[in-house]
């Protein structure tokens, strides 16, 4: 980077001492001298390894195995001593080595505090951008569910209210027709004659009796809420139900009158009980042309219920959408923060379960040697543990032994 460095982010200046690190030269000598005593102390240490292996320990006299360890005991301490002045004679010049090389990692260090504190802004600004985006997706899907309800409201009350409307409609026009038929050869004319001076109308009392007692559901919404909704489907429908109701009833008094002339004749060629018949027939037609026009309402009240669920997850989707999303390359990814002794014990679970299989014996020895001592460490306090595949050895460490 070549533009100005901030010296507050800098370690101090540090001198190389050239001369310090100059005697750095002598490390070969010292490697080769080194070396040198590696092999004096394997052509000493092999023989005697190679001689105690020529036997079985488990089947020799123990007198003669003691004979042969005890120069085993005897050069211990001069492996020990060689150790210690290799180490000696390096040492110093190892430090100076060591030294040199944290001059370059410390500058390398300081590198990297810098872009860690740079990752760690945009990655704060990326979170608070996912963060801004969660939320505004659970605004959306709450607008959308508390909306989808009202729909759903909307389409209860409107069915409810179209079939209680149909009920009513089919015991007007159903009374109408058992009246026509009901009369006699000489009453028909006088009863053409009122049917065609009355005007039907739904009044109040019937519009009133058809929306009451209609169970208003939903959680989303408290009650003040729902009856708006009611006010609202009941009013909005009046107007058209009225006309209906004017326009059915209308034609079927239309119709009855023109069937005067015919019924007359009829009923001079008829029995009592064929007459009855035919009126069962016509009030049974009547309600099931009725209620097929019920149906068709219900369905397409369902139908427009839908398009207007569709409509409202549409438009609060779209309003989610962030005005700047997250960053290219940005990986979102979510993690545990164990707060307490139990949240470890759930993770701990976890990788018991999904991942210690996955291990071989040996991976998992040098992996979890921490709890291998820990659970040696009670072994001895005499706590021991009981599980398939696991044995308890004895383990002998034996000290260097030095003679006066």
């Amino acid at each position: 980077m070549e533009q100005q460095a901030n010296t507050e982010l800098l370690p101090a200046i540090v001198l190389i001492d050239d001369e310090a690190f100059g005697n750095l030269i002598n490390m070969p000598a010292l490697y080769a001298q080194g070396l040198a005593s590696l092999h004096n102390a394997k052509a000493a240490v092999d023989p005697l390894i190679k001689t105690i292996e020529a036997h079985d320990m488990t089947k020799v006299d123990a007198l003669v195995m003691e004979a042969l360890i005890q120069p085993i005991r005897d050069i211990r301490p001069l492996l020990v001593d060689t150790k210690k002045c290799m180490n000696e004679d390096r040492a110093p010049h190892t430090r100076k080595m060591d030294a040199m090389k944290s001059l370059f990692t410390g500058l390398e260090n300081d590198i990297d505090a810098l872009h860690a504190k740079a990752a760690a802004k945009e990655n704060a600004w990326e979170l608070e951008k996912l963060s801004r985006q969660k939320i505004a997706t659970k605004l959306a899907a709450d607008k959308i569910q508390k909306e989808t309800e009202a729909i759903q409201i909307r389409a209860n009350v409107t069915n409810i209210i179209n079939k209680k409307f149909a009920d009513a409609l089919i015991v007007e026009i159903t009374g109408m027709t058992t009246a026509y038929y009901s009369k006699t050869a000489d009453t028909l004319a006088d009863y053409g004659e009122a049917l065609v001076g009355w005007t039907p109308e739904m009044d109040a009392d019937t519009y009133g009796l058809i929306t009451t007692n209609i169970l208003l559901s939903g959680t989303l919404h408290p009650m003040p809420e729902k009856m708006a909704i009611y006010e609202d489907v009941k009013n909005s429908l009046l107007p058209g139900l009225q006309s209906e109701w004017i326009e059915k009833v209308s034609a079927e008094r239309d119709r009855l009158y023109v069937l005067i002339p015919s019924r007359v004749t009829e009923l001079a060629t008829i029995t009592a009980e064929a007459s009855n018949e035919s009126a069962a027939k016509a009030v049974e037609a009547v309600a099931a042309t009725i209620t097929a026009e019920a149906s068709n309402k219900e369905e397409a009240v369902a139908l427009q219920a839908d398009t207007e669920q569709l409509d409202s997850s549409f438009t609060h989707s779209a309003a989610a959408m962030p005005s700047v999303g997250l960053s290219k390359g940005s990986k979102v990814r979510q993690k545990y923060i164990p707060e307490s002794h139990k949240s470890f014990t759930a993770i701990i679970q976890s990788w018991v379960k999904n991942d210690m299989g996955k291990l071989t014996i040996e991976e998992l020895t040098k992996k979890l040697s921490f709890m291998i001592t820990a659970a040696n460490e009670q072994l001895n306090k005499g706590v021991k543990l009981e599980a398939e595949g696991l044995s308890v050895v004895d383990d002998i460490s034996t000290r260097v032994k030095r003679t006066a």
